[in-house]
């Protein structure tokens, strides 16, 4: 084994590779290579490549930053706009397996400073949870849809000009909704910014929303 490899090394040469290459690019002997060792000296630190993806996402994500104060509602909206940033800087994050309810350090932690802002909302334990469990959907779901659409060509064009093809698509009149929505001028302009950004910041809004309704009524 080469003399300083260890656990965190490993970890953050997988990272380097994924941030360089994609996840998709992720082996044993890729990271290997990175590190010049042989494949086998990894598994002296991690025992599987699934093992190795959750830790390169903990790792990723990071600790969450410091309070900012304010209300149970700023603080939210704080903590999900950092996350939703330190994912984006490590795009291949979000196309990583969902394999269980958050256990790792750094996500605990963020689960943890969720639940401190909701702490005096009135809010049950378990809704305090359901409400975490959401909020880190909404992000982690928005950056999916960003990442996915930034990679594939065909789907970034069609975004480009999605009013002109529902234009297209809906002249025959059979999907009369929809037109309605063309004809007003919702898919084009700046009637409607397409951004993921804004889609991300209107389901967040939204969901606030929500969760203030359900704490007004406790």
């Amino acid at each position: 084994m080469k003399k300083g490899l260890s656990l965190e090394r490993v970890v953050e040469a997988a990272v380097e590779v994924a941030d360089a290459e994609g996840l998709e690019s992720v082996s044993m002997s890729r990271v290997a290579k990175q590190l010049d060792v042989s494949a086998m000296a990894l598994y002296r630190h991690v025992a599987t490549k699934d093992e190795l993806v959750a830790l390169m996402v903990d790792t990723a994500l990071g600790a969450p930053p410091p309070p900012a104060g304010g209300g149970w509602r700023e603080s939210l909206v704080y903590l999900a706009e950092a996350m939703r940033a330190r994912l984006l800087e490590h795009p291949w994050t979000a196309l990583a397996p969902v394999t269980g309810p958050p256990s790792s350090p750094n996500q605990l932690t963020w689960l943890d400073r969720v639940l401190h802002a909701l702490r005096d909302t009135g809010l049950d334990e378990a809704e305090q949870l359901f409400c975490a469990l959401l909020l880190s959907t909404q992000v982690q779901s928005g950056v999916a849809l960003a990442v996915t659409v930034n990679r594939n060509p065909a789907a970034a064009a069609l975004a480009a000009g999605y009013s002109d093809f529902l234009d297209r698509a809906t002249a025959d009149g059979r999907l009369p909704e929809v037109r309605r929505l063309v004809r007003a001028g919702v898919f084009a302009g700046a009637e409607m910014d397409m951004s993921m950004e804004t889609e991300f910041r209107f389901g967040l809004e939204r969901i606030l929303d929500g969760i203030g309704a359900l704490v007004r009524v406790r």
